[in-house]
């Protein structure tokens, strides 16, 4: 036969038409189980995160109570001291809570080390993706002696009540002169479970990379906005600008945890008013948050 009159290619079989099919069926239901299975191992790592961010707070919240059973009274917020004082233990101690319970905390390396740029895992938010100082924005500090102070240094996304903590100076009833106010678990007369010690702190999406300044200074750096908030808000991160983040919140879409004095930890919704949980002895009592 002339190859000019060899006969057209015969048509595909039904068989490998169905077969075509099935092929394309299953790449449609495999695009499918994707499409259905990517936000479910997005929510169950959130769910995971913010389990290990209330287990931060509890760890802290223990620490909290060692503290107070040590010292008879409970930690502050600092000084204003750029560098903790490796001298000094219990109230006398400028740096803040975040520096005063890394010996109950099992991180006494840190502290008899003067590890200042050490990163504290129980300090971070597991939701968050964060780094270290690199230059500080702090005005405090760049007009300082030594602006690079904190280069390095890490942040910490929980933050203490300033409204029950002594993390303010009053003023001394004597001399008149400011003094750091002391507490105890006995002047909070509103209830333990009603009043909270703090917990996750706002943050924008804009400040996850820590520059020392706005509300995000570094951990150890004593008296700042870093480790303490007077807010009654509690705001997505997504919906926190980069100014004035002196509030509450978390990048979880259920709400922020927040730890009370008795130790338990509450995942509060956003958009909540903590005003009733704030104040230790305001005649305030509400039930406790669940």
């Amino acid at each position: 036969m002339n190859i000019a009159e060899a006969p057209p290619h015969p048509p595909t079989s039904f068989l490998e038409r169905l077969r075509l099919l099935e092929v394309l069926v299953a790449i449609a239901l495999l695009g499918l189980v994707g499409a259905l299975l990517v936000p479910a191992v997005h929510k169950a790592r959130e769910v995971a995160a913010l389990a290990h961010g209330e287990d931060n707070l509890r760890q802290i919240g223990r620490a909290v109570q060692s503290y107070h059973d040590l010292y008879r009274s409970l930690p502050h917020n600092g000084t204003g001291a750029f560098i903790p004082d490796q001298a000094k233990t219990g109230f006398e101690q400028p740096g803040p809570w975040t520096w005063q319970l890394l010996p109950l905390l099992e991180q006494e390396a840190v502290v008899n080390n003067l590890m200042y740029s050490a990163q504290i895992p129980v300090y971070l938010c597991p939701g968050r993706t964060r780094h270290p100082v690199v230059t500080s924005q702090s005005f405090r500090v760049k007009r300082s002696a030594n602006p690079n102070v904190h280069d390095g240094w890490w942040p910490t996304d929980y933050a203490i009540n300033l409204a029950a903590f002594p993390g303010t100076y009053v003023e001394d009833e004597v001399t008149g002169v400011p003094v750091q106010a002391r507490l105890n678990l006995q002047s909070i007369s509103d209830g333990l479970s009603n009043t909270m010690w703090g917990g996750e702190r706002s943050l924008s999406l804009q400040r996850y990379a820590c520059n020392d300044g706005s509300w995000d200074e570094a951990a150890f750096f004593g008296g700042s906005g870093g480790t303490g908030r007077t807010g009654v808000q509690v705001i997505h991160d997504s919906r926190t600008s980069p100014a004035g983040q002196n509030s509450w919140g978390a990048p979880f879409s259920s709400g922020a945890p927040m730890l009370f004095y008795d130790g338990h930890v509450n995942v509060l919704p956003f958009g909540s008013d903590l005003t009733r949980w704030l104040t230790p002895a305001a005649g305030d009592i509400v039930p406790a948050a669940k």
